[in-house]
C-alpha cells in the first residue's frame, strides 16, 4: 500500500482505539477495508494462518526481500515501529492490516 493510504489506516486504527470519532471527513476502518488491491500491489502469500487464544490473528506467509526492504523503508517514513502490510482470504473482498515481522530460522 502506499504511503497516502498507510497513513489513512494509521488515523482510522488510532480512531478505533481511542473510541473518538474526531473528523468524519476520513474513512474508518471497514471503509478502508474495503478498497481492492490491484494486482501488481500483491507482494506475497500467506501459506498458514489461524488465530491465537487471546483472539488475535497470525500468519505465515512469503515476500521478497526487496518489498521487505521498500517496506521497512516506508514504515520509517511514516515513524511507525514496524511493517504494515494489508491481508486478505484469496476469495474475500475485505481486507486487513497487519504488521509484518521477520522469522529468524
Amino acid at each position: 500500500m502506499n504511503d497516502i493510504e498507510a497513513r489513512k489506516w494509521l488515523r482510522a486504527i488510532g480512531r478505533a482505539a481511542s473510541v473518538v470519532l474526531g473528523d468524519m471527513d476520513e474513512p474508518m476502518e471497514h471503509e478502508l477495508s474495503e478498497i481492492k488491491a490491484d494486482q501488481e500491489d500483491v507482494i506475497g502469500y500467506v501459506t498458514t494462518g489461524d488465530l491465537s487464544i487471546r483472539g488475535e490473528g497470525f500468519a505465515l506467509g512469503t515476500i521478497p526481500v526487496v518489498q521487505y526492504v521498500a517496506l521497512r523503508r516506508q514504515a520509517q517514513r511514516l515513524a511507525q515501529p514496524a511493517v504494515m502490510v494489508k491481508i486478505r482470504d484469496l476469495d474475500a473482498t475485505t481486507s486487513r492490516v497487519a504488521y509484518l515481522e521477520l522469522l529468524d530460522m
